[in-house]
């Protein structure tokens, strides 16, 4: 079911504002000294502090996973990548030194 030009708009909105509200959280908990959680991902971050950041809301469900900051290779190492694709079907992990643009599914 196509969602309407005004839902994926404010879908769009929520997940600029998720991905602000995560940034902020993470540089509080930072300030705060609780640094026990990892990273925030790139992609989060980028949207997170970047109004400009493009952001559009895909017609075919798929996952992408920006594992740029990944440098271990553990998604892909440890399968998490498989068990994904199981479940998921179309999955695209963007490795550190890959493009973000976005496959086929």
């Amino acid at each position: 079911m196509a969602a309407s030009g005004h839902e994926r708009q404010d879908f769009i909105a929520a997940t600029r504002e998720s991905c602000r509200a995560l940034v902020r959280l993470r540089e509080l908990a930072t300030i705060a000294g609780n640094d026990d959680s990892g990273p925030l991902s790139g992609g989060i971050v980028a949207v997170g502090r970047d109004p400009e950041v493009r952001l559009t809301l895909d017609r075919n469900v798929r996952y992408v996973i920006d594992a740029r900051d990944d440098k271990r290779g553990s998604l892909v190492g440890n399968g998490h990548d498989i068990k994904l694709r199981e479940v998921a079907g179309t999955v695209q992990v963007i490795a550190h030194d890959q493009s973000f643009a976005l496959q086929s599914p």
